[in-house]
């Protein structure tokens, strides 16, 4: 009988926390926003939720906890669909689900699958000073089938198409001026850098690589940092004065 795969690996981070690798499950990992202790709206009944909090939420039961949750659709492997579905999740003070919502999908029944994972999964509650609040995070989930689900005949590889950078939207023109590296399209890497900005009299004054991807995807992230206006940013007046801002780019490579 064939075994169903999600993917080869899981990686899951949490703030800075460490990474681990798995055989046969879907990567899981969520994305930090800006300087600890920072709000921001959610829309969700107008209430305020942190994107970045002293202690980040992770899954009761550690990273396998989600990954055994997520569930290949049958109608996604039959087509051969894979991708990443990027899920924001709203939990509250006792870590619990309250809602989730699209970011990036893929399309609506890998989409619904990576939902329900993120539904379906218990997080321990996110504080902040010592005191549990509501924290909202995002989490890419990726589909890849196992070599056996793939067609045994595939089409020649065609021309290198244009990767994805991802930030948030409050980074939209910086996103812009970063460049993929080729060397890693090439080479079919993909996945997080993050870097914390620290600033002294308004000024950048340090830039620290938090997690790195590599293949120059870390310099390019830094590169485009130490250039970029970050008076542009709507919440610049909250670190701009020897405070700092956390920086998280998503590398991802057309499917």
């Amino acid at each position: 009988m064939k075994q169903n795969f999600v993917i080869a690996a899981i990686v899951i981070t949490f703030g800075s926390s460490a990474v681990a690798q798995t055989p046969g499950r879907p990567d899981v990992h969520t994305v930090s926003g800006i300087a600890s202790g920072t709000l921001a709206k959610a829309s969700l009944q107008d209430t305020t939720y942190f994107i970045e909090v002293d202690e980040m939420p992770k899954p009761v039961g550690g990273m396998m906890a989600m990954a055994r949750n997520v569930r290949y659709p049958d109608s996604a492997k039959k087509d051969t669909v894979e991708g990443t579905v990027y899920v924001e999740a709203f939990l509250d003070e006792k870590g619990a689900v309250v809602k989730t919502a699209i970011v990036k999908g893929v399309r609506s029944d890998l989409d619904q699958a990576a939902q329900a994972a993120v539904q379906s999964t218990k997080f321990t509650p996110g504080k902040q000073k010592g005191k549990p609040v509501r924290v909202r995070i995002s989490i890419p989930i990726r589909f890849r089938l196992s070599p056996d689900e793939k067609p045994s005949s595939l089409p020649p590889p065609g021309p290198v198409r244009r990767p994805t950078i991802m930030t948030e939207a409050r980074f939209e023109k910086l996103q812009r001026s970063i460049v993929y590296p080729e060397i890693a399209v090439r080479a079919g890497i993909e996945g997080m850098v993050q870097v914390q900005v620290l600033f002294r009299n308004r000024s950048i004054s340090q830039v620290n690589v938090l997690r790195g991807l590599g293949a120059g995807c870390d310099e390019a992230v830094i590169r485009a940092v130490a250039t970029y206006d970050f008076s542009q940013d709507p919440l610049y007046e909250r670190y701009a004065d020897n405070g700092s801002v956390t920086v998280t780019v998503h590398f991802v490579l057309p499917k």
